[in-house]
């Protein structure tokens, strides 16, 4: 005895991390559209559910599927992902007639031969790296390591690029307005004959970072 029967299927698969460091982002905002052949993308008519590890899927039987969508022809997934503290993104994935093709495969049940009718090519999958959003520096130059010794008139740079230098002020302090993006960056004061530097990990769940840089006494010895 032959049964057909159209169980639920993994249609796509999107995985949302950060860019820097690759960890998973579960509390990330994904939204599908879906073109078919030549017509304008228009919603996704199934949910996208979070599975809480940085996966979100989205399926369908095939039943559902076909009274929606369109198959056998050429599609495109149009993905936009946003997070907060991270810049928003968006990708198409294209996905060729052949793969957007029903097909049927048989199952034996005991006596029974069960037909089930899925889409050929899915589960569709994509990675989704969103950069977070950029930070500012703050800080502050002193002699010693004491805060009422200020040290005005030094250049300071981040990872040595020059043409983003600042310029301590008569407080000693410097801004940089927009940090590149990147774990870690090496922040670099010089006046004179002295220096100093100090490499430090970006916290990006900050919008501001703060750090204390000293020139020593016996650095210029």
């Amino acid at each position: 005895m032959t049964h057909g029967f159209a169980s639920a299927q993994t249609l796509l698969r999107v995985f949302v991390q950060d860019s820097l460091s690759g960890r998973a982002l579960p509390r990330a905002s994904v939204e599908v559209d879906i073109q078919t052949e030549a017509q304008p993308f228009r919603p996704s008519p199934f949910d996208c559910r979070a599975m809480g590890n940085g996966w979100f899927v989205i399926g369908a039987s095939f039943r559902s599927l076909s009274s929606r969508v369109k198959t056998g022809v050429d599609t495109r997934f149009r993905i936009a992902v946003s997070h907060p503290g991270h810049t928003a993104s968006q990708t198409e994935l294209p996905v060729t007639a052949a793969d957007f093709t029903p097909a049927s495969e048989q199952i034996s049940l005991g006596d029974a031969t069960l037909i089930r009718s899925r889409l050929a090519g899915a589960p569709f999958e994509t990675i989704m790296s969103l950069s977070p959003l950029p930070i500012r520096l703050t800080g502050q130059l002193v002699r010693d390591n004491v805060l009422t010794d200020p040290i005005a008139g030094a250049r300071v740079t981040v990872n040595d690029d020059i043409g983003t230098a600042q310029t301590t002020d008569s407080d000693g302090r410097f801004v940089f307005a927009t940090l590149p993006l990147a774990q870690t960056v090496t922040v670099k004061a010089a006046k004179d004959t002295e220096t100093t530097s100090e490499t430090i990990t970006l916290n990006y769940a900050k919008p501001t970072t703060s750090l204390a840089l000293s020139f020593l006494n016996d650095a210029a010895d």
